[in-house]
Protein backbone atom coordinates (compact mmCIF):
# COMPACT_ATOMS: atom_id res chain seq x y z
CA UNK A 1 0.00 0.00 0.00
CA UNK A 2 1.66 3.33 -1.13
CA UNK A 3 0.35 5.70 1.54
CA UNK A 4 -0.50 9.13 -0.58
CA UNK A 5 -0.93 11.64 2.22
CA UNK A 6 0.93 11.96 5.63
CA UNK A 7 0.23 14.22 8.69
CA UNK A 8 2.09 14.45 11.48
CA UNK A 9 0.89 13.28 15.27
CA UNK A 10 0.96 16.47 16.94
CA UNK A 11 1.23 16.92 20.49
CA UNK A 12 -2.12 18.04 20.82
CA UNK A 13 -3.51 14.81 18.88
CA UNK A 14 -1.23 12.48 21.55
CA UNK A 15 -2.91 14.54 23.98
CA UNK A 16 -6.56 14.51 22.90
CA UNK A 17 -5.92 10.50 22.07
CA UNK A 18 -4.22 9.85 25.54
CA UNK A 19 -7.29 11.93 27.59
CA UNK A 20 -9.58 9.98 25.52
CA UNK A 21 -8.53 6.32 25.94
CA UNK A 22 -7.96 7.36 29.64
CA UNK A 23 -12.09 8.11 29.60
CA UNK A 24 -12.41 4.74 28.08
CA UNK A 25 -10.89 3.06 30.96
CA UNK A 26 -12.08 4.67 33.29
CA UNK A 27 -15.65 4.09 31.58
CA UNK A 28 -14.48 0.18 31.63
CA UNK A 29 -13.52 -0.10 34.85
CA UNK A 30 -16.24 2.14 36.64
CA UNK A 31 -18.59 -0.84 34.95
CA UNK A 32 -16.52 -3.52 35.75
CA UNK A 33 -16.55 -2.37 39.47
CA UNK A 34 -20.49 -1.69 39.38
CA UNK A 35 -21.14 -5.45 38.27
CA UNK A 36 -18.68 -6.94 40.39
CA UNK A 37 -20.36 -4.84 43.01
CA UNK A 38 -23.92 -6.13 41.77
CA UNK A 39 -22.23 -10.26 42.10
CA UNK A 40 -20.91 -10.06 45.18
CA UNK A 41 -23.31 -9.23 48.25
CA UNK A 42 -21.69 -6.30 50.98
CA UNK A 43 -20.07 -8.43 53.41
CA UNK A 44 -17.19 -10.40 51.54
CA UNK A 45 -17.77 -13.10 54.70
CA UNK A 46 -20.93 -14.35 52.82
CA UNK A 47 -19.95 -14.57 49.32
CA UNK A 48 -21.26 -17.88 48.00
CA UNK A 49 -19.33 -17.99 44.52
CA UNK A 50 -15.66 -16.04 45.37
CA UNK A 51 -14.39 -18.32 42.19
CA UNK A 52 -16.71 -16.22 39.83
CA UNK A 53 -15.43 -13.07 41.13
CA UNK A 54 -11.65 -14.89 40.50
CA UNK A 55 -12.53 -15.28 36.79
CA UNK A 56 -13.87 -12.20 36.41
CA UNK A 57 -10.97 -10.38 37.75
CA UNK A 58 -8.36 -12.82 35.52
CA UNK A 59 -10.64 -12.22 32.75
CA UNK A 60 -10.22 -8.28 33.16
CA UNK A 61 -6.45 -8.69 33.51
CA UNK A 62 -6.08 -10.61 30.50
CA UNK A 63 -7.08 -8.25 28.51
CA UNK A 64 -5.60 -5.27 29.67
CA UNK A 65 -2.04 -7.21 29.29
CA UNK A 66 -3.29 -8.06 25.84
CA UNK A 67 -4.17 -4.55 25.06
CA UNK A 68 -1.58 -2.79 26.43
CA UNK A 69 0.82 -5.07 24.94
CA UNK A 70 -0.60 -4.66 21.20
CA UNK A 71 -1.29 -0.96 21.92
CA UNK A 72 2.84 -0.83 22.45
CA UNK A 73 3.41 -3.34 19.66
CA UNK A 74 1.95 -0.85 17.56
CA UNK A 75 3.60 2.39 18.72
CA UNK A 76 7.28 0.61 18.55
CA UNK A 77 5.81 -0.29 15.11
CA UNK A 78 4.36 2.90 13.24
CA UNK A 79 5.49 5.95 15.55
CA UNK A 80 9.13 6.09 13.89
CA UNK A 81 7.23 6.15 10.40
CA UNK A 82 4.30 9.08 11.78
CA UNK A 83 7.36 10.93 13.22
CA UNK A 84 9.72 10.82 10.20
CA UNK A 85 9.00 13.75 7.75
CA UNK A 86 9.15 12.91 4.03
CA UNK A 87 10.88 15.09 1.28
CA UNK A 88 8.90 17.91 0.41
CA UNK A 89 7.09 17.54 -3.49
CA UNK A 90 8.04 19.57 -6.20
CA UNK A 91 5.44 21.01 -9.14
CA UNK A 92 7.05 18.99 -11.22
CA UNK A 93 6.78 15.62 -9.76
CA UNK A 94 3.07 16.42 -9.14
CA UNK A 95 2.86 17.38 -13.11
CA UNK A 96 4.38 13.98 -13.97
CA UNK A 97 2.24 11.87 -11.61
CA UNK A 98 -1.20 13.01 -12.88
CA UNK A 99 -0.16 13.71 -16.47
CA UNK A 100 -0.66 17.73 -16.16
CA UNK A 101 1.39 20.55 -17.45
CA UNK A 102 3.24 22.26 -15.15
CA UNK A 103 1.20 25.33 -15.54
CA UNK A 104 -1.93 23.45 -14.38
CA UNK A 105 -0.24 22.56 -11.61
CA UNK A 106 1.29 25.85 -10.66
CA UNK A 107 -2.85 27.43 -11.10
CA UNK A 108 -3.97 24.95 -8.77
CA UNK A 109 -1.10 25.81 -6.20
CA UNK A 110 -2.43 29.23 -6.19
CA UNK A 111 -5.96 29.53 -6.62
CA UNK A 112 -8.24 29.00 -3.27
CA UNK A 113 -10.82 27.74 -5.46
CA UNK A 114 -10.14 25.22 -8.63
CA UNK A 115 -12.83 22.99 -10.71
CA UNK A 116 -10.84 19.82 -11.77
CA UNK A 117 -12.79 17.54 -14.30
CA UNK A 118 -11.84 13.67 -15.22
CA UNK A 119 -12.84 11.02 -17.60
CA UNK A 120 -14.22 8.40 -17.35
CA UNK A 121 -11.07 6.46 -17.33
CA UNK A 122 -10.10 9.02 -13.77
CA UNK A 123 -7.42 10.81 -15.73
CA UNK A 124 -7.91 14.77 -15.31
CA UNK A 125 -9.32 16.05 -18.55
CA UNK A 126 -9.51 19.95 -17.42
CA UNK A 127 -7.95 22.36 -14.32
CA UNK A 128 -10.48 25.26 -14.00
CA UNK A 129 -9.24 28.08 -11.55
CA UNK A 130 -12.03 30.79 -11.58
CA UNK A 131 -11.09 34.51 -10.47
CA UNK A 132 -13.42 34.67 -7.67
CA UNK A 133 -16.28 31.77 -6.44
CA UNK A 134 -19.66 31.56 -8.14
CA UNK A 135 -22.39 33.60 -5.84
CA UNK A 136 -23.93 30.31 -4.98
CA UNK A 137 -20.95 29.10 -3.48
CA UNK A 138 -19.40 29.74 0.06
CA UNK A 139 -15.70 29.00 0.64
CA UNK A 140 -14.92 27.57 4.09
CA UNK A 141 -11.14 28.05 5.62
Amino acid sequence: MITLLHTRCSRVTRIVDSTLTALGWTGFLYLCINDARAVTPPPLSNLSNPTAFLWFVEIFLITVVALTSWSLYNKSRYCPRQTASGKPITSEALSSSFHLPSHDVIRLQDSALSVIHHEENGEISEVQTPLSPPPNLRLIA
